[in-house]
């Protein structure tokens, strides 16, 4: 009874604050990814968090337009949502789910070239990423789960391989969620200089937009992942 409430709850905020048309739409998604579940496998919170059910991903679609990329990389991709609304002539989307990149291939067709991979093994993702440089690399809804000295060395690493000129990363504010690490601005300002900042439009997290200093770091040390889940798990 209680998730019923709290489904109930949540559609009736949608309807309030983005109107009938987008709430349709994000229920519509919610059947569709929960359907793609049975044959692609793919883990349950990407199934839960459709684009049209969560500002964030629209306004990490708009910080992304922003700047008018020609090459987006996005780590962490999921099912390819937020790339699908990324005007740029080559993107790549990245995840650690084979069951997501799957489901992600069956819905975007060619439009995106989506490959498995973890943000820890930057030379495979450089194999991946045929075109160079990266104007904009993206890794939001999962750095949470790493030390602020693991997401570094991950930057960095990745910086690297990729020859990155921008970098967009989402950090959940202190107190917010349990079982997290909470990064900060000056945390990353030794990375590059900060274009854009704003809320997430969730109470959770904030966006933040950095223009890269230098592209030619040292690789990232491999450090096991210790969380692959999303904040909308």
């Amino acid at each position: 009874m209680t998730l019923v409430l709290r489904k109930t709850q949540f559609a009736f905020r949608m309807l309030r604050r983005f109107g009938f048309a987008r709430t349709s739409n994000c229920v519509l998604c919610k059947l569709l990814y929960a359907a793609l579940r049975i044959p692609f496998r793919f883990d349950a919170w990407h199934a839960s968090a459709p684009y049209a059910c969560r500002e964030y991903k629209h306004r990490v679609a708009a910080a992304a337009n922003s700047i008018a990329p020609r090459v987006v990389v996005d780590i962490g991709c999921g099912l390819a949502e937020v790339l699908d609304h990324i005007r740029a002539p080559f993107r790549y989307g990245i995840d650690l789910d084979p069951g997501a990149i799957a489901a992600a291939q069956f819905l975007r067709g060619r439009r995106i070239s989506l490959h498995v991979a973890s943000a820890l093994e930057p030379e495979l993702i450089a194999q991946a990423v045929t075109e160079r440089p990266v104007d904009l690399l993206i890794m939001t809804n999962w750095i949470h789960g790493f030390t602020t000295e693991q997401l570094v060395g991950m930057i960095e690493g990745l910086a690297a391989a990729l020859d990155v000129k921008y970098l967009l990363v989402d950090f959940v504010r202190n107190n917010t969620l349990a079982a997290c690490h909470c990064h900060r601005l000056e945390d990353v300002a030794a990375l590059g200089e900060v274009v854009l900042s704003r809320d997430a439009g969730d109470d959770v997290r904030d966006l933040h937009l950095l223009k890269l200093h230098s592209r030619t770091a040292a690789a990232a040390p491999r450090t096991l992942v210790t969380s692959s889940r999303g904040i909308d798990a």
